[in-house]
């Protein structure tokens, strides 16, 4: 009986061995546990990149609110600016137009104390003259002391309508390179709301010519700031056009030079003019055709053709439209003044050419 014992007894302790199923129990917790893990890692790295694009986009709105900000306060400097320059360019103005008609009163005070000169003919006979007579006879009529018929340049408030463009003195040296159209005249007169003209092309040297975008709108408190009415063309909201016409008179930088737009530093006032009358109006492939003007003696702000820099007539081409300047008001005398002679608006050119 006792051999069996050990028997039974290695049988038992065999048995234990063949019960695997709580170590695969075991593992597939431990696999389950690591899926489980994993699962929380990817949803929290997804967090975490759901948050970082939530922040960049909020980081974005926020630049992007700043650049606002900053473009509005910038805005509101530059209409700051324009109004106190306005305010100034309005005294500055007032002083000059009672200086011009001082003037104008001087002149034709003299003219009706001299009389018409004796040896000066009469216009209808001077007008059957060929052309080289006409060129002796206007000599003699401006230095005849005729009565001279000036042009009023005068303007007030009621001068202006909304749609109507206007040239407005700018802040360089005060020419009348700023375009502008009347939006509104406000109730009782008392100011204007001008919408600006800006080049559309992007060039470091302000263009009086070319094509043009509408801009902001600023309100104006006095029209000394503006110089005369123009006529650009206008074609839909998109296309603007100021462009010297036959017939006018335009001043043109006598230093031009293309390298200005590469090289501002070169443009710098006081800038030096020299007047010329459009004989061609602009064309796309040809230009402009001018010829050169002179002031003639005795007076103030009459000019005729003359040479300059050796020639009278020239072609300004396309590429070389940024030579004008500004436009300068100006009329042709007529009536008791000789014919054919334009005579210029001298708040359009610097106090060192209206002298005689």
């Amino acid at each position: 009986m006792e051999p069996e014992n050990p028997q039974l007894f290695t049988l038992r302790s065999e048995t234990p061995e063949k019960e695997s199923v709580p170590a695969q129990t075991e593992d597939q917790s431990r696999e389950r546990v690591s899926d489980l893990e994993q699962i929380q890692k990817e949803d929290s790295s997804e967090e975490i990149c759901t948050e970082s694009e939530r922040m960049r986009k909020e980081t974005e709105l926020i630049e992007t609110s700043l650049k606002q900000l900053e473009a509005r306060e910038n805005e509101l400097r530059e209409v700051e600016a324009k109004r106190k320059f306005f305010d100034l360019k309005e005294k500055e103005l007032e002083e000059k137009e009672k200086e011009l008609e001082l003037k104008q009163r001087q002149v034709q005070e003299r003219s009706i104390q001299d009389g018409p000169s004796v040896d000066a003919e009469p216009l209808t006979q001077q007008r059957n003259h060929n052309d080289e007579d006409k060129e002796k006879d206007s000599a003699s009529v401006l230095s005849a002391s005729v009565q001279i018929k000036f042009n009023d340049f005068r303007k007030t408030m009621s001068s202006f309508m909304a749609g109507q463009v206007w040239a407005l003195y700018d802040g360089i040296d005060s020419m009348p390179r700023c375009y502008g159209r009347i939006k509104k005249v406000n109730k009782c007169q008392s100011s204007l709301q001008v919408t600006w003209l800006e080049p559309k092309a992007e060039e470091s040297v302000l263009a009086a010519c070319g094509r043009f975008k509408w801009e902001n709108t600023d309100t104006i408190q006095s029209h000394l700031a503006f110089s005369h009415e123009i006529h650009p063309i206008i074609r839909g909201k998109h296309f603007i056009a100021v462009n010297p016409s036959k017939g006018e008179t335009w001043a043109l930088f006598r230093d031009w030079s293309k390298s200005w737009n590469n090289d501002p530093e070169q443009h710098k006032t006081p800038y030096r003019y020299d007047f010329v009358e459009v004989l061609v109006s602009f064309d796309d492939s040809l230009g402009v055709g001018v010829a050169y003007l002179g002031k003639v003696q005795g007076f103030a702000s009459v000019y005729k053709q003359a040479v300059q820099h050796g020639v009278i007539s020239f072609m300004i081409t396309p590429e070389e439209m940024q030579r004008f300047s500004h436009r300068v008001p100006s009329f042709r005398l007529n009536g008791d003044e000789k014919e054919g002679i334009p005579s210029c608006y001298p708040c359009c050119y610097p106090q060192l050419h209206t002298r005689a």
